[in-house]
């Protein structure tokens, strides 16, 4: 005899939900696999010029002695440079918007994989959050917090997020499912119901500070994960010109951004730890976050910091306990969390008493 199966949760499907969202946006699978294919290969062009062009401009090589009037040689090799060095920037934004292309919706991915769902808070301010320890070396196309987190928190269940509905495109990372902005409490309140696990990425916006006091008040605590990223300025992190100028530098940061990212980060910290001192003044947190990205709740209802597992194994001199301090190893330092949201899986679906 067969062991029985476990059943799997009940998906509510869309069209009874207490609430209209967008129609799903379908992904263009061919056009965002034609475009990333297209930026892939300027990639490849670009550093495969580099070293062709490596030499000193009033000294073209031979194989641009076609033209026989020198100042036309000039220019010709000018304009090779210009077109090379256009070639990398424009590389990397064909590919992240080829892989934004592809990317599957909320309605569709909760359609296919029936598991209860992780649900991510954040503000729309932070959509573009970069990890500064994936950005380069060999990942060519910048990489997002939110890409990392939800590679690791997909084994508990699909990820999903509310979109912004003025975004033409929807971000990779957590599944999109776009509302009204009347009705955007209502999908949060909706989901939370049936969430294994909610993430909250630590921001500015009333909008966070809302969602942090409505999570306390009606999920279990053992199921929330709050997170505290490394920030860059908006106009920074989002200047594609920028990002590939340190990527000629095989860094990710400059120091002094490295010294401003620290103090958004302890800002964004003081800020939740006087918002929660209201809300749980029986539940102390330290007055620094040190060196940890991630905060829970351990069994007893105490705040817990996980302890971080950086990526970086053997950091050498300034520049290796920079990098040592800005990379974290998502999966193994998830893994308490995670083990935890296992154990409860089987009782319920978290959501607190009325």
């Amino acid at each position: 005899m067969k062991p029985a199966q476990p059943k799997k949760p009940e998906v509510i499907p869309a069209a009874d939900w207490p609430f209209a969202p967008f129609p799903a946006r379908k992904p263009h699978l061919i056009l965002g696999h034609g475009l990333s294919l297209l930026g892939w290969s300027l990639a490849f062009l670009f550093f495969a010029a580099l070293p062709a062009l490596s030499i000193p401009m009033d000294s073209p090589p031979e194989w641009l002695y076609g033209p026989s009037v020198p100042a036309i040689r000039r220019w010709l090799y000018y304009g090779l440079w210009l077109a090379v060095l256009a070639a990398g920037p424009f590389s990397v934004r064909l590919i992240e918007i080829g892989r934004r292309l592809r990317v599957r919706d909320a309605i569709s991915l909760l359609e296919k994989d029936q598991r209860k769902p992780v649900v991510l808070l954040r503000s729309f301010a932070d959509e573009t959050i970069y990890d500064p320890s994936m950005n380069f070396g060999l990942h060519f196309v910048r990489t997002r917090y939110e890409e990392n987190l939800c590679n690791a928190l997909r084994q508990l269940g699909p990820v999903i997020a509310i979109g912004n509905p003025s975004e033409k495109l929807p971000q990779t990372g957590a599944a999109r499912l776009y509302v009204r902005d009347s009705e955007w409490k209502k999908a949060v309140d909706f989901f939370l119901h049936y969430a294994d696990a909610v993430l909250v990425i630590i921001g500015r916006s009333p909008g966070v500070w809302w969602e942090i006091e409505y999570v306390l008040n009606h999920v279990q605590s053992q199921r929330i994960l709050y997170f505290f990223p490394y920030v860059e300025g908006k106009k920074v992190r989002e200047s594609i010109l920028r990002a590939f100028w340190l990527l000629a530098r095989s860094r990710s940061f400059t120091r002094r951004r490295l010294k401003e990212m620290k103090e958004e980060r302890e800002q964004r910290y003081e800020l939740f730890r006087r918002r929660l001192s209201e809300l749980l003044p029986q539940v102390p947190l330290p007055e620094s976050l040190g060196d940890t990205y991630f905060i829970d709740f351990d069994p007893t209802g105490g705040l817990r910091m996980l302890p971080t597992k950086s990526s970086v194994l053997l950091p050498v001199g300034r520049s290796g306990r920079e990098m040592k301090m800005v990379s974290v190893n998502m999966k193994k330092s998830l893994r308490p969390f995670i083990e935890k949201v296992k154990l409860l899986q089987s009782k319920g679906n978290g959501l607190l008493p009325e």
